[in-house]
């Protein structure tokens, strides 16, 4: 018999170092694979190492390792093949996700460091970008939502 988990919709690196243990953010029991492929998702959009990390040791990989042999992308593929949410799962989680501020929207960001990110950004301000990079810029970020 296979293990099940249960999954934190937003994980503790998206809600501030905070885990949100509250029943709306928490999925019904998951397989392993699933519970895996949720977190490879996760780093695919999100780009977050965190998830990365999960994804990999839950398929029982050590934290920093690193294995690109065809073996071991042979068992992520096998691992991963016809494990999709139930459609009660899918439902599920929707209604978890309703209402939620989206992981990167509506962080609570300090003082100190909104200053940081205002000087960081010091150098661009006030520069006028020629259309073709406005064009660029709007077409690249159109193939990414």
């Amino acid at each position: 018999m296979s293990q099940f988990h249960k999954h934190h919709i937003q994980p503790k690196h998206m809600t501030g170092g905070v885990y949100d243990n509250s029943p709306d953010n928490i999925t019904p029991p998951i397989s392993i694979a699933l519970h895996a492929a949720l977190h490879k998702d996760l780093y695919e959009h999100f780009g977050k190492i965190q998830d990365l990390k999960a994804y990999k040791m839950l398929l029982g990989e050590s934290e920093s390792g690193v294995m690109d042999s065809p073996e071991y992308r042979k068992k992520i593929s096998e691992s991963l093949k016809g494990k999709h949410p139930s459609d009660e799962t899918k439902k599920k989680l929707s209604e978890a996700k309703k209402g939620k501020p989206h992981p990167h929207k509506g962080w609570i960001v300090s003082e100190e460091t909104r200053k940081k990110m205002s000087e960081n950004n010091v150098g661009n301000r006030g520069r006028k970008l020629s259309d073709e990079t406005k064009k660029k810029i709007s077409e690249s970020l159109k193939r990414k939502i």
